[in-house]
């Protein structure tokens, strides 16, 4: 899947890890959450992948990762505006 078709979130169980995204890793990656992030000027993806293919699946709660991905989102915003 393309990254510019990633929306909000994405939890994804069971895969194999794409290389666009972990390079090298993308074979130890068997689960994995994609969250989008938004700064202005540059969108990008912050992912997180797992060894274990039931780490993330469809379902499964994302407060904590989506507040993760808002942090990391305004830490960029900081960051480009320094």
């Amino acid at each position: 899947r393309a990254i510019r078709d990633v929306y909000k979130r994405q939890l994804h169980g069971d895969i194999t890890g794409s290389e666009a995204l972990y390079g090298g890793g993308a074979a130890l990656v068997r689960s994995q959450i994609l969250l989008r992030v938004t700064p202005p000027g540059t969108p990008g993806v912050l992912a997180f992948g797992s060894r274990d293919p039931q780490a993330f699946a469809p379902g499964q709660s994302t407060d904590q990762a989506q507040f993760l991905a808002g942090v990391v989102e305004r830490l960029l915003v900081r960051w480009q505006g320094a």
